[in-house]
């Protein structure tokens, strides 16, 4: 299966009214020159080329609205912004694209990079510049709250200052397999991880074959299922992040759980850095601020569970669970939080707990 089947393991399930549109209308008859975007009609706003252009050589008449926005977050990724902005910039498409950053007040040469871009592609580029750092402020979810209410785009492609893409035709291979199928809300693919903490690359997802995610995975996986530079999604889903949320990738991918199905391809499409620098890999090394990041991906799927319906209550249970076993076996929480967890053990598994604790502590 590849991104262009468009009867992909058959529908289970509705979205709730949000994409029952009819298939796409016939093709509109195609210019000569490639160039030369086709007329937009009423119900087909958004106009098209005859075949895939770097977006860099594109003409698109006065007012062309975008088919996917590009959402890109950015803070003092100057060693590695120019590879994100020139994996944009590379994109083959037939469609218009616009590229939205935000840049949380980087204090290397991170804006004045982004800068010199948006001199040279006024026309691709919206940037924010931020004055004072949001992150210091407590403020999460910068996608969400600076870019998302921007976009244009029918679909939003996602990618943090610090990753990049490799395949010029990413867009336009996600935005076509959204086009075709309409019960998916959402499409990723697959990635390398660059770790330069190890100095080791490896693959993101084992999976071996392009295929329909299930809700299970997508819940279980709790908040890892995809790397964000692989994600597109339709930017008519609804998408609510809790205040002060550090789970912004488990939010966002419950919200999206519940208005359509994910579609995963098997093509390396993208690259992810882990790197010194990173927010993740300062997590990682503090036990206090891990302990955090689980507590808040607990909190997040015990206040949304009762969204989804009674069948999905054990991928939760099993998710959550997971998550203590975490806190409890390897991040040091304290013993007297077993308290908030009982009701995801059985009386078999406190004891082991128990007896795993007073002879590791």
């Amino acid at each position: 299966m590849g991104w262009h089947d468009e009867d992909l393991w058959g529908r289970r399930w509705k979205i709730y009214g949000i994409f029952s549109v009819a298939r796409r209308e016939k093709k509109l008859a195609l210019s000569n020159n490639i160039l030369n975007p086709i007329a937009a009609k009423p119900d087909n706003p958004s106009p098209r080329l005859a075949q895939p252009v770097r977006i860099t050589k594109q003409a698109w008449p006065e007012g062309a609205i975008p088919v996917v926005s590009i959402c890109c977050v950015a803070y003092n990724h100057e060693k590695f912004i120019r590879d994100c902005l020139d994996g944009f910039l590379m994109q083959e498409t037939t469609f218009p694209v616009e590229i939205l950053i935000h840049d949380d007040a980087s204090t290397d040469g991170t804006k004045e990079i982004i800068e010199e871009y948006c001199k040279k592609h006024p026309k691709l580029f919206f940037p924010i510049f931020q004055k004072e750092n949001q992150f210091s402020k407590g403020v999460r979810g910068m996608m969400l709250r600076f870019n998302f209410p921007r976009c244009r785009g029918k679909y939003i492609a996602l990618c943090e200052g610090d990753d990049y893409w490799t395949d010029p035709h990413k867009l336009q291979k996600q935005a076509d397999f959204l086009e075709r199928n309409l019960d998916y809300i959402a499409c990723f693919h697959n990635a390398w991880i660059d770790n330069s903490i190890e100095n080791t690359k490896y693959i993101y997802h084992h999976w071996k074959e392009s295929r329909a995610v299930s809700p299970k995975e997508i819940i279980e996986i709790g908040g890892y299922v995809f790397p964000t530079a692989a994600l597109m999604f339709r930017s008519l889903a609804k998408i609510n992040l809790p205040e002060n949320c550090i789970a912004g990738d488990l939010s966002l991918s419950l919200d999206l759980l519940l208005q359509g199905q994910f579609y995963f391809s098997n093509e390396f499409m993208c690259v992810y850095r882990r790197h010194e620098d990173g927010i993740y890999s300062g997590i990682i090394k503090d036990y206090k601020k891990m302990q955090n990041l689980e507590l808040s991906v607990i909190a997040l799927m015990e206040n949304r569970r009762h969204q989804f319906p009674s069948n999905y209550d054990e991928y939760f249970k099993t998710a959550i669970k997971a998550k203590y076993n975490n806190l409890f076996y390897k991040l040091h929480f304290p013993i007297f939080g077993v308290i908030k967890a009982t009701k995801y053990y059985s009386l078999m598994g406190l004891l082991r707990l128990l007896i795993y604790r007073i002879f590791h502590e």
